[in-house]
């Protein structure tokens, strides 16, 4: 909306305030952040490495299926998990320590009607 790219940026016409740009360099448009109640000019965290695991994070757009995957050598991915409908919003994955080197990533796997 107007009054939330003038909020942050001054303007609704700044041309950082434009939907498919990122000021923050987080991967996360500002059409995305906006969706996501996010802050555009703070980047968001894409990965955590926590006490109790490993966790990341990406955007998840309307209309895509996604899966994670992971592999302990890079390479030969293992799906984890179901495979998550995307829904204009950040969706979450976590996996807990395993005292190895493991490798992640997410895949888009097809479309959704």
């Amino acid at each position: 909306s107007d009054e939330w790219r003038t909020a942050f940026f001054g303007s609704a016409d700044a041309l950082l305030a434009a939907d498919s740009a990122d000021p923050d360099r987080d991967g996360l448009s500002n059409r995305a952040e906006y969706a996501s109640n996010l802050d555009p000019n703070q980047s968001d965290w894409q990965y955590q490495l926590r006490a109790d695991g490993f966790v990341f994070r990406w955007f998840a757009e309307t209309g895509k299926s996604y899966q994670v995957e992971t592999a302990s050598v890079l390479g030969q991915w293992s799906p984890q998990g179901s495979v998550i409908k995307g829904d204009g919003s950040l969706h979450e994955s976590k996996d807990l320590p395993s005292g190895s080197a493991r490798f992640y990533r997410v895949r888009e796997v097809g479309t959704t009607e």
